[in-house]
């Protein structure tokens, strides 16, 4: 609804350098917009395969191993960074043959096959899911580390995440296409900008927890939200006979929907490979340097205490704040926007050394002096301190052998939804209620799936749980 309001004024303003594109009206906005779009067929193709998300992933060198030392960084509002600093398709696609040159002036769609692939570094980067097609692949925990052929669908911007992070024998472009490169448009960036600069106020202002400063930040997140945002074109739907969940295609006017929108998809696409481009090409700087990093998470990573690695952080900030100057983003709530910052810090502002340890992605814990801090995928941040009286005693229960926890060790929460009728009295007051919910708590179960292990033994040497 902002965006639309916004839009809306920039197209009754007189300057017309303030619209998308300098004199396009509102109804040349809207056929650019469907021009914009791909087909159907190829909306389905690109929201499946093109689109990634962040990049998650654990070193499975040392995954499972024993606690170690290491510093936290994380990047500071990394899609509104994204989103005011890189750029995203601003003419339709056109089909053209392959040219390597152009990845480097254009906005591009590589589909491609690569033979005897194989990881350069000891991350894996590409995600099983995003493979149109493989054969004998080696998977990291979902992720490719090597294959005989794969077949994929890529940004330029992921082109050349593949150039650093793999090597391989043969690469076949299938099908290449160009458009010219652009800013976001600046509907959006008005939008996301004067809510970023409210947010920061109020986190300036000690207003950081309050209920305002909640609702200010969901508004930044959900300004990148609207960009993913995808038309509905598959309803999934629960077969209690099978007991599995089943695709339905949704009847729409995929033509219709198109004179709807005010983004296009590549708007999602491209600030998402953005975000992926700046994270992963930090963690080839490090690792060319030497410095181990442990575990990487969207716009986050958890590394070994290095002087190399401050100084290679150092520089890629002062090339975003230069960058940030160059964009015209100099108001003091922009100080830091897109810059890597230390999660846990000394008194003087030096990275505080915390241990750390993980067992795969959205797997792991540290502990800050006498704290057990634990990220588990399904299981409530509290029910670490199950696993033991200690920290040590917790890093060694949290392990490749799994564990499993208790309904009342847990503290992990289900619902339970009744349609009958019933009631109580509360207070003297007889409630009644058609229908009901109920909460009730549940076991939680850790485990590691025998493959993964495998690797991670063949990658570390680590005893595993076989």
């Amino acid at each position: 609804r902002e965006f639309k309001e916004e839009y809306k004024t920039l197209c009754k303003a007189r300057d017309k350098r303030l619209h998308l594109y300098p004199g396009m009206s509102d109804l040349e906005y809207t056929d650019y917009i469907k021009r914009m779009f791909p087909t159907q067929s190829d909306y389905s193709l690109y929201m499946k395969y093109l689109f990634r998300g962040g990049y998650v992933h654990a070193n499975a060198v040392f995954a499972g191993a024993d606690p170690v030392p290491v510093h936290m960084r994380d990047i500071t509002s990394h899609y509104p960074a994204r989103m005011n600093l890189s750029y995203c398709p601003r003419t339709p696609f056109k089909r053209c043959a392959w040219d390597p040159s152009l990845i480097n002036t254009k906005c591009c769609i590589i589909h491609a096959v690569f033979t005897d692939i194989r990881a350069t570094t000891s991350h894996s980067i590409e995600s099983k899911n995003k493979l149109l097609s493989y054969f004998c692949v080696r998977f990291d925990n979902g992720r490719v580390f090597s294959g005989k052929q794969i077949e994929v669908i890529l940004t330029e911007l992921d082109f050349q995440i593949y150039q650093l992070f793999y090597t391989w024998k043969k690469r076949e472009v299938l099908d290449f296409y160009t458009a010219e490169r652009g800013k976001f448009p600046p509907f959006v960036l008005k939008v996301l900008n004067r809510k970023y600069k409210e947010k920061n106020r109020l986190k300036r202002a000690g207003l950081g927890k309050s209920q305002k400063y909640a609702i200010v930040k969901a508004g930044v997140n959900t300004c990148y939200g609207a960009l993913v945002k995808r038309i509905r074109l598959i309803r999934h739907i629960y077969d209690t006979t099978l007991n599995d969940w089943t695709e339905d295609p949704v009847e729409v006017d995929f033509e219709e929907e198109k004179t709807k929108q005010l983004l296009c998809p590549f708007h999602g696409i491209w600030v998402t490979a953005a975000a992926r481009y700046e994270l992963l090409t930090v963690l080839y700087r490090l690792t060319r340097a030497g410095v181990i990093v442990y575990y990487m998470d969207t716009d986050s990573m958890k590394y070994a205490p290095s002087h190399k690695a401050e100084r290679i952080f150092q520089h890629y900030n002062n090339a975003i704040k230069r960058h940030r100057i160059k964009r015209g983003l100099r108001d003091p709530e922009f100080y830091d926007l897109g810059e890597f910052d230390i999660e846990e810090k000394n008194k003087d502002g030096t990275p505080k050394t915390v241990l750390f340890k993980s067992l795969g992605a959205k797997r792991y814990l540290y502990a800050v002096d006498d704290e057990i801090i634990a990220t588990v995928a399904g299981m409530p941040k509290m029910s670490i301190k199950a696993l033991g009286d200690t920290q040590e005693h917790i890093f060694n229960s949290f392990s490749l052998c799994g564990f499993a926890l208790t309904p009342d060790e847990s503290n992990k929460l289900t619902t339970r939804y009744v349609d009958d009728y019933s009631n109580a009295m509360i207070d003297g007051v007889l409630m009644e209620e058609q229908s009901s919910v109920a909460l009730y708590q549940i076991p939680f179960k850790l485990t590691v799936k025998d493959e993964y292990r495998a690797f991670i033994q063949e990658r570390s040497n680590i005893e595993c749980c076989l």
